[in-house]
């Protein structure tokens, strides 16, 4: 689906006129974005993503075995690869709006530290392990 310019077209979004009022829609992958995002089985599947991490994040436990802390891991990237592409749709339909919402500025950051987290760990701990 390629982003063509279609004509300015707006709607209006949020449950409060004072929190979003319209958002002007110039490419028809915003528009496709938007309708996507702000869809309730969008939000039920994203739901259901987030009650399956919970329940892989609750198999960890001690003394378990390499296989399943390698299985884990890979799951997990699965899980933040799902979560990142959620982001960028949110963001790409929403724009600037997105970050008006507390809940979306929380995913945002959740998003960024399970990026982020790991490359952090690793240059702290490679640095840790040369000094």
């Amino acid at each position: 689906m390629a982003c063509l310019p279609i004509q300015t077209f707006a709607l209006f979004y949020g449950a409060d006129e004072k929190q979003f009022g319209l958002i002007y829609f110039q490419f028809k992958c915003q528009l496709f974005f938007f309708k996507l995002t702000t869809n309730q089985k969008f939000d039920i599947a994203i739901m259901i993503v987030i009650l399956l991490n919970m329940m892989t994040m609750a198999m960890e436990h001690f003394d378990q075995s390499p296989l399943l802390t390698t299985v884990l891991y890979f799951i997990n990237q699965v899980f933040v690869v799902i979560f990142s592409v959620e982001c960028v749709m949110k963001i790409l339909g929403l724009r600037w709006h997105y970050f008006k919402q507390p809940w979306n500025v929380f995913d945002f950051c959740v998003v960024v530290v399970s990026i982020l987290g790991p490359s952090i760990f690793l240059t702290t701990f490679l640095q840790l392990e040369l000094l």
